[in-house]
C-alpha cells in the first residue's frame, strides 16, 4: 500500500467532514483515506467552513466531470450544493457525473451541465410571488 499523505484526525471536531466521509465510506466497504489521497494528490478537493467536495476528470468520459463526494453542513440543500460545485469547477465540461457507489449503485448518473445550470438559477424578481 502506498504511503498516505493525509490522515483522519483521531479526535473529531464538532462536525468533522473527514470523519463523516470516513464513516460513510467504511460502511459501504471503501477505504476513504486511499480515495481521499487519490483525489487530493491527482484530482481536486474543495473544502470550506461548510462544505467538502471531491471530484475531477472522469476517466471514462473526457467530456464530463466526476463528483465522488459532495457534502454541506449544516444544510442538506442539494440545490445549494450544486450551485457551489458549479461555481468551483475549474472549467466548463458538457456533462457532470455523480458517483453513487456509497448508495449501493455502481453506475454513474450523468447530467447535462446546461440543464444543471438552468435548474440552479434563482428565479428573477419578476417571477417572485
Amino acid at each position: 500500500m502506498p504511503e498516505l499523505k493525509t490522515t483522519i484526525p483521531a479526535e473529531p471536531r464538532p462536525y468533522d467532514f473527514l470523519a463523516n466521509a470516513d464513516r460513510v465510506h467504511h460502511v459501504a466497504g471503501y477505504n476513504f483515506p486511499v480515495i481521499f489521497d487519490h483525489y487530493f494528490s491527482e484530482q481536486w478537493v474543495f473544502k470550506g467552513p461548510g462544505y467538502f467536495l471531491m471530484g475531477g476528470h472522469d476517466p471514462e468520459r473526457p467530456d464530463a466531470w466526476l463528483v465522488w463526494w459532495a457534502e454541506l453542513h449544516p444544510t442538506k440543500n442539494r440545490v445549494t450544493l450544486l450551485r457551489l460545485f458549479l461555481r468551483l469547477v475549474p472549467y466548463h465540461k458538457p456533462w457532470i457525473g455523480w458517483a453513487r457507489p456509497l448508495k449501493g449503485r455502481t453506475e454513474i448518473k450523468y447530467y447535462s451541465t446546461e440543464r444543471l445550470l438552468k435548474f440552479t438559477q434563482k428565479p428573477s424578481a419578476s417571477h417572485a410571488p
